[in-house]
């Protein structure tokens, strides 16, 4: 046996004992290319959901000016409601 069908042999048995690893690495890459998409889309929902949250944090800020303001109409019309039975009081008698 010459050296070139030496080199031949040893080059086809390295493929064929390479060939089951080089088919793991294909799925391996395709595992990995489908991790990655599925980590896009995590982000993509994280996004949005920080994006809803930012509209709870405003709208709760809004209703809380809202609140305060409507608890001090409250006190008003409280206060109102006593001078306007003191008055009747000072009318009647």
């Amino acid at each position: 046996m010459d050296s070139k069908e030496l080199m031949q042999m040893f080059s086809s048995l390295l493929e064929e004992k390479l060939q089951p690893l080089n088919e793991r690495m294909e799925g391996l890459k395709n595992s990995q290319h489908i991790m990655n998409e599925r980590l896009e889309t995590l982000d993509t929902g994280q996004q949005v959901i920080i994006e809803k949250l930012d509209s709870v944090y405003e709208q709760v800020a809004s209703n809380t000016e809202k609140q305060t303001s409507v608890e001090s109409v409250a006190v008003k019309v409280a206060e109102h409601d006593t001078d306007i039975k003191l008055l009747k009081k000072f009318i009647t008698n």
